[in-house]
C-alpha cells in the first residue's frame, strides 16, 4: 500500500489481522497516532510506515512483536523518547526512526539487539546525551546514523568491537574529547563523518590503516595537531578537514614557530611578485593548457556501490517531497530541485517532463554522454532514476553534484555576489574562462568517442564553493563515432540542435 496518497489515520480494526506478516503504509499521507492495535500482529515482520504525517509517541505496545525484523518510522512526526521496549525485537535486522521529532537520551536497550545487522538510523532528531556503552553489543550492524541531533560526550571505546561496520554518520551534534583510537579495529570501515561536532586533541594515526576507508569527513571540529600522511590521507579529495585551524599539514607545523613578523614580511613578498606576475602567469597557463592535456579528476569512490541505484521514494524524501521551496532551477525538458542524500550529501535532481517532447531523448542522451566521462570541469552525474512515481505515471530523473554557486548567467547578470561584496574581479573570470576551455578540450580530443554538447552558454556552466566552473546539461549531446583515420561522423541522423544565441555554426 506504499505510495497510494492513502489518507486518516489506521484504523485500530488492523489489529484483527492476526496472521499479517508484512505491513506497508510508506509515502502516503497517512495522519493522526500509530493505533495500540498494531501491537496484536504477533506475526508481523516488516512494518514500513515511513514518510507519512504520524504523530503523538511509538506505543508500547510495539513491543510484542516478537517476530519483527524490520521496522521503518523515518519521515514523520513522531514525538517523545525511543522506548525501551525495542530490547523485544530480537530478530530484528534493520530499523529507522529518523527524520521525527524523538527526544530524550538513545536507550542502552536498543543496543542490546546482536541480531541487529543491516542499518540502525536515529537522525534528525532532537536525541540528546551521551552514546551508550553498550553500542560495542553492535558486532553486525553495518551502518550506524546518528547525524543531526543534540548527542555530546564521548564516543565510547567499544565502537571498535562493532567489526561489520562500514558506515559510522554522527555530524551535526555535540560530541566532544578525543577521537578513539578504538575506531582503528573497524577494518570494514569506508565512511566517517564525525564533521560539525567538538571533538579536540590529534586524528589518531591509526586511521592510517584503515585501508577501506573511503571518505573521512572531521570538518568544522577542534582538533589541533599534524594531519597523518598516510593511507586516506594519501588522497585529500576524500579528506574533509576545513573548519580546524589548529591543524597543519608537515610543513606548515614546522613553520609554525617562526615569528609573526617573519610570516607578514613573507605575505608581503608574496602578494608583490603575485601582482608583478600575474599578467605572465596567466598568459603561460594558457600557452600550457594548448600544449598538454587537460588534467582529469579521478572519479571519485564515495558513490561507487551505496548511491548507484537511487529509487523514487528516496529521491522524493531528499527533495522534502520535490517541494516549490527546493525549486533551483528550470531547464528545457524539466526542474531542477535541490536536496540532500541520507549522509547529507548536497545534490541536484533533474526532474524530466516525459509529457514533453523530446524529453526522453535528452534523458538518453545525457546519460549516453556523461557515463565514461570524468574531468574536474565536467559537472559530475551521480546517477539516474527511471520508475513509477505515486501516480503510477513514469518518472525520469538525473541525479548530479550540487553546485552551491549557481550558474555563470547569474554571475554575469549580477543575481550573485560574493559574501563579503567584492567584485568578481579578472582573475576569476579568466580562470572560469579556462575551466571551460578544459572541459571542452577534454570533450573533444580526450573522449574515447568525442563529446559534442551543442548547447553551450552561460546558464549551463555552473560554479561550486570554489568558484571552480564546470560544464552542465548535456541533454542535446551528440557523440561522435569515428570512421577512418582522424575523421569522425555523429551518433545521431538528426541535425545539432541548442539554444537561440547559442546554436554552433552550420
Amino acid at each position: 500500500m506504499g505510495g497510494n496518497r492513502i489518507y486518516g489515520g489506521i484504523p485500530a480494526s488492523i489489529g484483527h489481522l492476526s496472521g499479517l506478516a508484512l505491513l506497508n503504509m510508506s509515502y502516503n499521507l497517512i495522519s493522526a497516532e500509530i493505533p495500540p492495535e498494531l501491537g496484536q500482529l504477533e506475526e508481523l515482520q516488516v512494518l514500513n510506515l515511513a514518510g507519512n504525517h504520524l504523530s503523538g509517541k511509538i506505543p508500547n505496545s510495539l513491543g510484542n512483536l516478537h517476530k519483527l525484523t524490520q521496522i521503518d518510522l523515518s519521515g514523520n512526526n513522531l514525538l517523545g523518547s525511543i522506548p525501551t521496549i525495542v530490547e523485544k525485537f530480537q530478530n530484528l535486522l534493520s530499523m529507522d526512526l529518523s527524520n521525527n521529532k524523538l527526544n530524550g537520551s538513545i536507550p542502552k536497550e536498543i543496543f542490546n539487539l546482536p541480531s541487529l545487522s543491516t542499518y540502525l538510523s536515529l537522525s534528525k532528531n532532537l536525541l540528546s546525551g551521551p552514546l551508550p556503552q553498550e553500542v560495542g553489543i553492535l558486532e553486525n550492524v553495518v551502518t550506524i546514523d546518528l547525524s543531526g541531533n543534540h548527542l555530546s560526550g564521548n564516543i565510547p571505546n567499544s565502537i571498535g568491537n562493532c567489526k561489520s561496520l562500514e558506515e559510522l554518520l554522527m555530524a551535526k551534534n555535540m560530541f566532544s574529547g578525543n577521537i578513539p583510537s578504538t575506531l582503528g579495529a573497524v577494518k570494514a570501515l569506508e565512511i566517517l563523518d564525525l564533521s560539525s561536532n567538538k571533538f579536540s586533541g590529534p586524528i589518531p594515526a591509526v586511521l592510517q590503516g584503515l585501508q577501506t576507508l573511503e571518505l573521512l569527513n572531521l570538518s568544522f571540529n577542534d582538533l589541533e595537531g599534524e594531519v597523518p600522511s598516510g593511507g586516506v590521507f594519501k588522497n585529500l579529495s576524500r579528506v574533509y578537514l576545513e573548519g580546524n585551524p589548529k591543524l597543519c599539514l608537515h610543513l606548515a607545523c614546522d613553520h609554525r614557530t617562526r615569528s609573526h613578523r617573519r610570516r607578514l614580511i613573507l605575505v608581503r613578498i608574496i602578494i608583490a611578485i603575485a601582482t608583478i606576475s600575474a599578467l605572465c602567469f596567466v598568459i603561460g597557463l594558457l600557452l600550457y593548457i594548448r600544449k598538454s592535456k587537460a588534467k582529469i579528476m579521478p572519479t571519485s569512490d564515495f558513490f561507487k556501490g551505496q548511491h548507484q541505484v537511487v529509487s523514487y521514494d528516496e529521491l522524493r524524501l531528499a527533495t522534502g517531497n520535490f517541494n516549490q521551496e527546493n525549486m533551483i532551477g528550470q531547464g528545457s525538458f524539466g526542474l531542477v530541485y535541490k536536496g540532500h542524500l541520507r549522509e547529507g550529501i548536497a545534490i541536484a535532481v533533474k526532474v524530466l517532463d516525459i509529457e514533453r517532447t523530446g524529453s526522453w531523448n535528452s534523458f538518453f542522451a545525457e546519460c549516453m554522454a556523461l557515463r565514461n566521462v570524468r574531468h574536474r570541469n565536467l559537472v559530475k552525474l551521480i546517477t539516474s532514476c527511471s520508475s513509477i512515481d505515486f501516480r503510477n505515471m513514469e518518472f525520469l530523473a538525473l541525479v548530479y553534484e550540487f553546485m552551491s554557486n549557481g550558474s555563470l548567467e547569474d554571475w554575469i547578470t549580477g543575481k550573485r555576489r560574493h559574501a563579503n561584496g567584492e567584485q568578481w574581479n579578472v582573475v576569476g573570470r579568466l580562470n572560469v574562462a579556462i575551466d571551460i576551455a578544459c572541459a571542452m578540450d577534454y570533450l573533444h580530443h580526450e573522449c574515447e568517442a568525442p563529446v559534442v554538447h551543442c548547447d553551450l552558454k552561460p546558464s549551463n556552466v555552473l560554479l561550486d564553493e570554489n568558484m571552480t566552473a564546470k560544464v552542465g546539461d548535456f541533454g542535446l549531446a551528440r557523440l561522435l563515432i569515428k570512421r577512418t583515420g582522424d575523421q569522425h561522423s555523429i551518433s545521431s541522423t538528426n541535425n545539432l540542435k541548442g539554444s537561440i544565441g547559442y546554436i554552433p555554426p552550420g
